[in-house]
């Protein structure tokens, strides 16, 4: 009787053994998505960045900070000043114990570019926004424009390689990347958490859009360029189908003229800033104020416009919005 019971112990066991290297098997999990508590659980990426920190032992300066679901990597300043070091922060899943977390480290990170005094592209910790981090994929992601809601493949925080006029680091800033497979995004942050500008060519959005033709985008146009407010200094606005060009005066010389292009990426400057000749300066007539256009009206202006043809395949290439020289009068949209 006795081996009887541990017959039946044991095969109950092997059973158990078996299920849990089932549940184990990458072939049952293939479809299961990747775990991103990260980007999930509120205040977990900065306890993950404070526990990094105490087994350090001090505040580090840090070089990165690589974000990913379920893991957090960052190179810190060494034990010398121009060393490096990488550590990284892990939440898993194990087999029996459940959740777990692990720090790894110190390994030996490599300087962002290896020509470049490695304490030039550090920084400090005060002051990031990773308190919620979920709040704040949920606030910049309708920026990111992709065609169906997703989480970020990844958040990366360091300085800004700039190449022009030497090779040189310029501010820490966010960056936060989605890839879907199908599109990609890039939503560019300063530190404080709000956006600076954004990288949308590879969505299926961008692919497609024509300024000159559709109508969603005008509302993100008209509060991006909201900026110029009701100073008068507008000369001439260009909605063509990839952009759109602001010609204004410069409101600290009037002699001089500049120009701005909006994008879905942000802001950019067009054009540089130009000295104008007494004879050629417009009068103060001639300029006009951002807020004297109407975005809202664009979409029946276009409407009017095509019907007024009435020809077979028209469409509309662009909408100028200026005073004319030969008049006076609101700004006209031709």
């Amino acid at each position: 009787m006795p081996e009887q019971m541990h017959a039946r112990f044991f095969h109950r066991l092997v059973a158990l053994f078996f299920i849990l290297l089932l549940g184990a098997h990458p072939a049952s999990a293939q479809n299961r998505p990747a775990p991103t508590p990260l980007f999930d659980t509120p205040g977990l990426a900065a306890e993950a960045l404070k526990a990094i920190a105490e087994r350090i032992g001090r505040e580090p300066r840090v070089a990165l900070v690589d974000i990913r679901g379920s893991e957090m990597t960052v190179h810190v300043q060494g034990a010398r000043p121009h060393h490096l070091d990488k550590w990284t922060w892990i939440r898993g899943r194990g087999l029996i114990m459940g959740m777990t977390t692990q720090i790894r480290g110190p390994e030996i990170a490599q300087p962002l570019v290896a020509t470049l005094d490695p304490t030039t592209v550090l920084f400090p910790l005060e002051g990031l926004p990773l308190d919620d981090l979920p709040a704040l994929i949920d606030r910049i992601s309708p920026r990111a424009m992709l065609e169906e809601p997703a989480l970020p493949q990844s958040i990366r925080i360091e300085r800004q390689l700039l190449l022009v006029g030497g090779t040189r680091v310029g501010e820490a800033r966010i960056m936060v990347h989605w890839n879907t497979g199908r599109e990609s995004s890039y939503v560019y942050l300063k530190m404080d958490g709000s956006i600076h500008t954004a990288d949308v060519s590879g969505t299926f959005r961008a692919r497609g859009l024509d300024m000159a033709r559709d109508d969603w985008h005008l509302p993100m146009a008209a509060q991006d360029l909201a900026f110029f407010g009701t100073h008068r200094s507008i000369l001439r606005v260009e909605i063509e189908p990839r952009d759109i060009d602001v010609s204004y005066m410069d409101p600290q010389s009037r002699s001089q003229t500049t120009g701005m292009r909006w994008t879905l990426n942000g802001l950019s400057v067009n054009a540089p800033v130009m000295e104008m000749p007494a004879t050629m300066r417009p009068p103060t007539e001639d300029v006009f104020a951002f807020t004297d256009i109407d975005f809202a009206m664009l979409p029946a202006l276009k409407a009017a416009a095509l019907e007024k043809v009435n020809e077979p395949g028209m469409r509309v290439l662009k909408i100028v919005a200026n005073r004319p020289i030969t008049s006076i009068g609101t700004p006209q949209l031709v």
